[in-house]
């Protein structure tokens, strides 16, 4: 029955997982915990990080939908053990945007982004209690490789610690791929990795100073990338040739009329 639910669309959905949850709910939902739900709260973020910034605003819409019930779905199960429901995590996040923003909401003037960015961190230091002063002290550990070098580097740069412009970085990525050859050269393994990792690092940097961000630039190149070789494996299908079975220059070639195909 649905005739009953309320028609408030937040209190509808936690209304409906409330009852999925219930003992006349759904055996998988009564099932799940906050560590069984990790894995599609991830997905679902990155389902939404795919089609952000596209046209196709019903795939966004329906995204972020998907991605807000894994907030509801949790939400439910810590109300059910007596911890916090959702009213309350909505409650915590507007508290602390609020004490983020003196600027907006008190009467401090901070204007410039440089004095914003100082302020923020000084206010999330202030709230975790850490008085350690490193402008590195509040980064997570846990956070994938590339957003960590991305939050890095935009820390350091807020003391000065950053090249001047985008020339100086690629300069620097220059000079990593070289001392990379001299490693390969050299058959040391150890610094071949750590030379890889160098160049990732700098690789970041130069998508921060031309005003990109490297984690999505990323994604959507591994889009292209899938497309192009699905579009590859189409056209050797209709050809009745084996991928496996060509040289890499008939695969160039393969690879060449894909990414033709694919600008169309």
């Amino acid at each position: 029955m649905t005739s009953d639910l309320p028609t408030d669309p937040i209190k509808k959905l936690i209304t409906i997982m409330m009852r999925l949850r219930s003992p006349q709910g759904c055996p998988w939902d009564r099932l799940q915990s906050p560590d069984s739900l990790k894995p599609y709260l991830l997905e679902e973020a990155y389902e939404v990080l795919a089609v952000l910034g596209s046209e196709q605003t019903d795939d966004i819409r329906d995204e972020l939908g998907d991605l807000l019930l894994q907030i509801v779905f949790l939400a439910e199960i810590h109300r059910e053990r007596g911890d916090f429901d959702f009213d309350e995590i909505a409650e915590s996040i507007c508290a602390k945007l609020i004490r983020r923003h003196p600027h907006v909401f008190a009467d401090i003037e901070e204007n410039d982004l440089t004095s914003l960015d100082r302020q923020w961190d000084a206010i999330k230091r202030s709230e975790s209690g850490n008085n350690d002063n490193s402008a590195l002290a509040n980064l997570p550990e846990n956070l994938p490789a590339l957003l960590q070098a991305q939050k890095s580097s935009v820390k350091v740069a807020r003391v000065g610690f950053d090249w001047p412009d985008a020339d100086s970085v690629l300069a620097q990525l220059e000079d990593e791929i070289r001392e990379l050859r001299d490693a390969i050269r050299s058959d040391r393994p150890e610094e071949v990795r750590a030379e890889i990792g160098d160049i990732l690092f700098t690789v970041t940097n130069l998508a921060r100073h031309l005003g990109q961000d490297a984690e999505t630039a990323l994604l959507e190149m591994n889009s292209r990338f899938r497309k192009r070789f699905q579009i590859m494996e189409r056209i050797a299908r209709e050809q009745g040739q084996d991928l496996e079975q060509l040289s890499i220059d008939d695969l160039n070639v393969l690879w060449q009329q894909a990414k033709a195909v694919n600008r169309e």
